[in-house]
């Protein structure tokens, strides 16, 4: 049920503002609590641990979108893995050992696979 100073329940205003309370038809007690999972101290500090390596990702992130879209990167060349078979490249797999595209490391990013901001830059 919700209420204002003046009683009304719609919530309209005629010149100035209202403040609103809410009551509820049950009582706390009525509320099961639950265990907070954050008071174990073990899943608090994972729980920070990965906060904090998300914040470390970000920037990359950013970067990596200016780079997809980039002039220099045509028609989006640099977005997907390279297709050697289909392109007839067989020495393809002997020159680039580490083979990795844009999008790969987007996924990556975004499923927080890598550990640390200096492994999604190798």
């Amino acid at each position: 049920k919700i209420q204002d100073d003046e009683g009304a329940i719609d919530g309209s205003t005629l010149g100035g503002e209202r403040s609103m309370r809410v009551e509820s038809s049950a009582s706390s007690s009525d509320v099961p609590q639950l265990p907070n999972p954050l008071s174990d101290s073990g899943i608090l500090r994972t729980h920070i641990a990965a906060v904090r390596l998300e914040a470390d990702l970000f920037p990359i992130r950013l970067l990596l979108s200016r780079l997809m879209v980039h002039s220099q990167n045509r028609k989006g060349i640099f977005n997907q893995p390279v297709d050697a078979e289909a392109l007839g490249l067989a020495d393809y797999r002997r020159i680039v050992t580490r083979p990795m595209d844009l999008g790969t490391i987007k996924r990556r990013l975004h499923a927080v696979a890598y550990q640390s901001r200096q492994e999604a830059i190798e």
